[in-house]
């Protein structure tokens, strides 16, 4: 039951997102063996409410994550996902129980503690801490629903996690950001005075952040808030593409 209601999981979470991004698509509940070009859509309520049934056998069955393998589904994430769907249905009290659950399991609470690899370095602070590759799956990170397990040397990894390549601003690529004479204002290139690549890595601009998660939620009263731990800009936490020029 517990391997059961893992794949419930997997296949809710993957039509959580089919639906949200296409409305009605194929409900595909058998493994499919052979060649298949008859799909039809099913309305996506209707795919909602078999997520929900599989997720309330999940949440029963699927144990927590002080009891799994780090990457393993967890009951934690299992409740998560259904009080997710809970909302797409506006059963609100319904989705206010499931979180309070987890809120209350003893399993999981928020970091307030310095941890990891970086605990003793002074000018860093617990949001750093969460923050590093190194630590994501560390029993120490309480707020880790579900652990995606993805390094180097590891089987079946797919590259590892590259978060600062992919979401980092392609800073080295010559011509792009010129100094007054002509010549290329930043690079990549190791070892240099400035170290930018052994602070930044090498980004690639993948992910191309909205301009109101850059700039519009951070605003207080008018004022940009550089006081949010999270947003903080004189320990690392946060980097505007100006620091770096």
């Amino acid at each position: 039951n517990a391997l059961l209601g893992s794949a419930y999981f997997l296949r809710a979470y993957r039509y959580y997102c089919k639906t949200l991004g296409y409305g009605d698509v194929p409900l595909v509940l058998e493994e499919i063996t052979q060649p298949k070009t008859d799909f039809y859509s099913t309305t996506k309520e209707s795919i909602w409410k078999k997520m929900i049934k599989d997720l309330e056998f999940a949440v029963q069955h699927v144990p927590e994550a002080n009891e799994v393998n780090r990457g393993q589904v967890t009951k934690a994430a299992c409740k998560h996902m259904l009080s997710k769907y809970y909302l797409l249905e506006a059963r609100f009290d319904d989705a206010i129980r499931l979180t309070t659950e987890v809120i209350n399991s003893g399993v999981h609470k928020l970091n307030n503690e310095r941890f990891g690899s970086d605990a003793n370095v002074q000018d860093k602070d617990v949001v750093w801490d969460m923050f590093r590759v190194e630590n994501k799956s560390l029993a120490s990170n309480t707020e880790g629903l579900l652990m995606t397990i993805d390094r180097y040397g590891t089987e079946g990894n797919t590259s590892g996690v590259i978060s600062m390549r992919n979401s980092g601003p392609a800073f080295g690529q010559a011509g792009m950001i010129k100094t007054p004479d002509g010549a290329n204002g930043l690079s990549d290139t190791p070892g240099l005075e400035y170290g930018l690549l052994e602070m930044y890595g090498r980004g690639q601009a993948r992910i191309r952040p909205s301009g109101y998660s850059q700039r519009d939620v951070w605003i207080m009263n008018g004022e940009m808030d550089w006081t949010d731990y999270r947003h903080r800009t004189d320990n690392g936490n946060w980097v505007t593409m100006e620091m770096m020029v």
